[in-house]
């Protein structure tokens, strides 16, 4: 009896003890709204580019004949290397430069859809917790006939205080 009373006392202690309610740290914050953003994508999209879908934090566009398509959209993240694995499905290297005191990055990657393979290019620019995005795929073999316009979309991308 001796001998249990002094390791029943310690397991009373030890159970008193323990806390009852528990804190924890999330690893995650919240995300916040793309329509909370202070700015907004100015962009010249070409004139035979059409809307096919439009959301408060993506819009794209589709060539009437179906050769390319461009998407412009807002991602609520605080670094590049996400928005561009948002856009992209993977990590992509990245020509990186600051303008004006925004972080901008660059890049392009080939994807296949169905039977033919696709050439994209991509430019994003990180402002806080949002990053302003442009998208471009294009149809392999044809960057010649729209070269043009292609540099002409990615030297309008501006952004603009909501």
């Amino acid at each position: 009896m001796r001998r249990i009373l002094p390791v029943l006392m310690m397991v009373l202690l030890l159970f008193g003890c323990a806390p009852r309610e528990y804190e924890t740290v999330r690893d995650v914050i919240p995300a916040g709204d793309p329509a909370d953003a202070p700015f907004e994508i100015r962009v010249e999209v070409p004139a035979e580019a059409a809307i096919v879908s439009s959301t408060v934090d993506e819009c794209v566009y589709e060539a009437r004949n179906g050769d390319y398509t461009v998407t412009v959209r807002t991602i609520v993240t605080d670094g590049l290397d996400a928005a561009v694995y948002a856009l992209t499905g993977s990590a992509q290297p990245q020509l990186r430069l600051m303008r004006n005191g925004v972080r901008e990055c660059r890049f392009a990657w080939c994807e296949q859809t169905g039977r033919e393979p696709v050439v994209c290019r991509g430019l994003c620019r990180l402002d806080g917790d949002f990053c302003y995005c442009l998208c471009l795929r294009l149809r392999a073999g044809l960057g010649a006939r729209y070269n043009e316009q292609i540099n002409a979309l990615f030297s309008s991308f501006d952004l603009v205080p909501k």
